[in-house]
């Protein structure tokens, strides 16, 4: 069953529920208190009349009673007391010892005693200290009868005193509230039915569209967002789903330009490998086929030997950034000072041969990695410049405090490079200058391989360059540890 139907069920139900409950334990109260209101009426009326009765036998003689038969004299006696006391609406009885009615006065017989044979059990529990009453159903007649026994020292049986008054109309008052009931049952459930269903539809509409927006998103529009009207959990639950699409929405794309980088990867390492095996192949083909001089021979054999030592430096750079990826390194605090001076000792000859000149100027300093990587990381920075100036430039070799970290900056004055290629300079076999750097044997790795190094220890660039104003690549490293 969907959810606006559980609704729509779950509130009628509780709907009916408690209006039947209400409604008949409050007909069923009414009923109790007007009935138990007709029985103390009763039970004062019986009080009432048996002490009217026994004051008035108490006057009489033992004389005036031989004078008189017995039941002619308590009959004279009780239609006086009826007289008095105006009871029309109550039947008095008087009834003996064996259960044989003496007196009933000119009124209709609305109850047998003799033939009733449930009076029998009241009549027995009937004594001078405690009366009894029981309702009796005759005729569609409910009868309200109540008895007592009547004290009188010269009657010569046990009298008892029997008022019976007709409460027929507490029962069908209680018909008429339950018609009524039944009556304003429907309406209620009628209109229930009405609230029911407008509730039901305006509190699953948020879950309607919800759903709605799930299978859009799941047949492939993640751009699909559900509409937060509200702050409930059906609202809080919108918002997590939009938090969620928005996280996969990110997620998809990061994977769409993982995939698009790895597809341009792949492409360029089947680039770089087919522009020198087309040398080799066909300087090789030269060799074994041609009869060369010995100068075209040795021309041949340099070209072989320089492409060969270029794919030697394309698989080494592949298998660094392999092996990066795989292993697990230990990093240690170190002297920032230490680390650059150990760059400095490494590059310096390369630098001089070249015709330039290495400086160094370094801040005390702390930094968190590494050593062996950082060495490689700053090494090929130096490269970099080394390959991008000319004899008689100046490569400088920087360590800087900040507030937030130490920087370690590999600054020159070469060529540089525009925005747009500094901003691919991390992509894998990007070159500035394709001509010159594989006549230097680069496979356009390198900066790939410090871009690995550098998210590896938690760091980040900060790089500046301009066309033949030189460039400035700096390493921030946090203070944080680990």
């Amino acid at each position: 069953m969907r959810l606006y139907g559980k609704v729509f069920l779950s509130m009628l139900v509780l709907v009916s529920i408690s209006f039947g409950v209400f409604g008949t334990l409050l007909i069923r109260t009414s009923f109790q208190t007007a009935w138990q209101r007709e029985v103390e009426i009763g039970k004062n009326e019986n009080q009432m009349v048996k002490f009217t009765l026994e004051t008035a036998l108490n006057t009489f003689s033992g004389d005036s009673a031989n004078q008189k038969n017995e039941e002619d004299e308590i009959t004279d006696i009780m239609n006086s007391v009826r007289q008095g006391m105006q009871l029309q609406d109550t039947q008095i009885l008087l009834v003996n010892a064996k259960c044989k009615v003496i007196y009933s006065g000119n009124q209709k017989i609305l109850h047998n005693t003799e033939t009733n044979a449930a009076d029998s059990s009241l009549f027995q529990k009937v004594t001078l200290e405690q009366s009894g009453y029981q309702v009796y159903r005759e005729n569609d007649q409910y009868l309200l009868c109540v008895m007592s026994m009547i004290n009188n020292k010269w009657l010569n049986d046990e009298i008892r005193l029997e008022t019976i008054t007709d409460i027929t109309h507490i029962y069908e008052e209680r018909s008429r509230m339950l018609q009524t009931y039944r009556v304003v049952m429907a309406v209620v459930l009628c209109g229930a039915l009405i609230v029911a269903v407008v509730l039901s539809y305006f509190l699953t509409r948020s879950v309607r569209h919800l759903s709605k927006v799930t299978t859009q998103f799941a047949k492939g529009r993640l751009e699909s967002r559900a509409i937060v009207k509200s702050w409930d959990e059906v609202g809080m639950l919108a918002d997590d789903f939009n938090q969620m699409a928005d996280e996969l929405q990110i997620r998809m794309q990061r994977l769409e330009e993982q995939a698009k980088r790895q597809e341009e990867f792949t492409a360029a390492f089947a680039h770089e490998l087919k522009t020198p095996l087309t040398s080799i192949m066909g300087y090789a083909d030269m060799l074994r086929s041609m009869n060369l001089t010995e100068a075209e021979r040795m021309k041949a054999s340099d070209y072989i030997y320089s492409q060969g030592k270029r794919l030697e430096a394309l698989s080494f750079k592949l298998m660094e950034l392999l092996v990066m990826k795989k292993q697990e390194f230990e990093f240690v605090e170190m002297e920032a000072g230490f680390l650059i001076e150990t760059v400095f000792d490494l590059a310096e000859v390369g630098v001089l041969d070249r015709g330039m000149t290495l400086k160094k100027q370094v801040e005390p300093g702390k930094v968190y990695g590494e050593k062996d990587l950082l060495v490689s990381l700053f090494a090929n920075l130096i490269d970099n410049s080394k390959k991008a100036s000319k004899p008689g430039n100046t490569i400088w070799l920087e360590g800087k405090n900040l507030p937030d970290g130490y920087a370690i900056t590999v600054r020159d004055e070469g060529r540089g490079m525009t925005a747009e290629s500094l901003a691919k300079i991390t992509e894998a076999f990007f070159m500035v200058d394709k001509s010159r750097s594989r006549k230097e044997g680069g496979a356009g790795l390198g900066m790939t391989l410090c871009n690995q190094i550098v998210k590896l220890h938690g760091a980040r660039w900060d790089m500046k360059s301009e066309p033949d104003a030189g460039t400035s690549m700096t390493v921030i490293f946090s203070k944080e540890v680990g």
